[in-house]
């Protein structure tokens, strides 16, 4: 029977957990029942988010650009029920206009893609029949930008939708879905000044439908939604307070 409201007894890997939306989709994963395994590269980050947790946490560390990084993180696991992919490069540090785009810079920018590659190859064999992929894709993908210079980090966000959506017909009866989020606020602006970030939420308040700007909590409880609902695959879900409506 179709259990709505929990993740009891399931076994949920996060590749992102550290911080961000990875950390808000461990808590709700730990909240709901289910023994996560916290990945990213920076174990001092893990340590501190398996402290907030409720339920059983493990810490791996692990680069998501690095095949032989992830490739040892995911063979000790044994069986799986649950993947997240929910890391991303720095993309602000990358925006660049096309003309001024360095042929390194536009390489960095397709990292969303290839990091999430190496761990989908690493982890569908060990994961169950009736488990599921949650991959991390943007709203960019629908809403393409004018300015900011994320043309070619917005190609692999497109790469990233078209994959996983694929790999739901590939993977069939695991189950893989996409989240496409909006601006969420989470480190990524943490460089920004204080001046920026109002100027942000300002921005959110009066053009979203919703009128805020997202916390990672929101778009973790999509997150957890799909991993839920044994009766959605291959969908590409916008999570974005209405930025694709505008």
């Amino acid at each position: 029977m179709f259990n709505s409201q929990s993740l009891k007894g399931t076994r949920v890997v996060i590749v992102g957990a550290s911080s961000g939306t990875g950390r808000a989709v461990a808590r709700a994963a730990s909240a709901n029942g289910a023994h996560v395994f916290l990945m990213s590269r920076t174990r001092p980050k893990l340590e501190k988010v398996r402290e907030e947790l409720r339920g059983p946490a493990e810490v791996i560390a692990l680069n998501m650009l690095d095949e032989a990084s992830v490739a040892e993180a995911f063979s000790a696991l044994g069986k799986i029920d649950h993947l997240v992919v929910t890391a991303v490069a720095d993309e602000n540090k990358l925006r660049s206009p096309l003309g001024d785009m360095s042929t390194q810079v536009a390489m960095r920018g397709m990292e969303k893609f290839w990091g999430s590659f190496f761990v989908c190859r690493a982890a569908a064999p060990l994961l169950s029949k009736t488990g599921s992929i949650t991959l991390t894709s943007s709203v960019s993908i629908l809403k393409p930008s004018a300015t900011g210079g994320v043309s070619v980090m917005s190609a692999a966000s497109g790469a990233v939708a078209t994959f996983g959506c694929t790999l739901a017909a590939e993977l069939a009866p695991i189950r893989v879905n996409v989240i496409a989020p909006g601006v969420v606020n989470t480190g990524v602006w943490e460089e920004s000044s204080e001046q920026q970030r109002t100027e942000l939420r300002t921005w959110a308040k009066s053009s979203l439908p919703v009128k805020h700007l997202a916390e990672p909590e929101e778009v973790a409880g999509a997150f957890i939604a799909l991993m839920l609902n044994p009766y959605i695959t291959g969908a590409l879900l916008p999570v974005d307070g209405g930025l694709s409506l505008t």
